[in-house]
């Protein structure tokens, strides 16, 4: 299973909004490409975030048809 490393924002500058954007704020990734034996192919890659998922059923977990649409659906799901 594939990590990536991914900017979902920055951190507010420590000396105030003239000094910059602040430092960036990264989540580490991990997908899973896994082909069930069904026509479609909708749910084939997911993704979570490699820091904090343990299975449970309240973790967030990305699908997609690709692993990009995986990772925009994850990222999504975090922002709400």
């Amino acid at each position: 299973m594939p990590i990536r490393k991914i900017q979902i924002g920055f951190n507010p500058p420590a000396h105030g909004p003239r000094w910059g954007c602040g430092t960036p704020i990264f989540v580490l990734v991990r997908t899973h490409n896994e082909c069930p034996p069904i026509a479609v192919r909708f749910f084939d890659w997911s993704a979570v975030d490699d820091g904090t998922y343990c299975g449970d059923d309240a973790d967030m977990i990305g699908h997609g048809a690709t692993e990009e649409a995986a990772i925009a659906d994850l990222l999504t799901q975090m922002q709400d």
